[in-house]
């Protein structure tokens, strides 16, 4: 699925839960995000991917948010200072 449209159906996931006082998404079934975002494609791994500290997990760029990004940036300063 491109991103914009990941992200339109995500959008429109997000809206449902504020209307509905829905704290998570993790909280509605597959069915229900299927029916809500118009999305056939959504399946059972999709729970793999929610929540704050699995998208941190999968942050892959250099210099990102991520553990990875910080240990790579606390590698680089030790090498760094090292050198000093």
């Amino acid at each position: 699925v491109p991103f914009r449209s990941a992200h339109q159906h995500v959008g429109t996931l997000v809206r449902y839960c504020i209307d509905h006082e829905v704290i998570k998404l993790a909280d509605l079934t597959i069915e229900q995000m299927r029916q809500i975002s118009k999305c056939a494609l959504i399946t059972k791994d999709v729970f793999n991917w929610l929540g704050a500290e699995n998208v941190v997990k999968r942050y892959q760029t250099t210099g990102n948010a991520g553990l990875s990004g910080y240990r790579d940036q606390l590698d680089q300063w030790k090498r760094r200072l090292a050198k000093s």
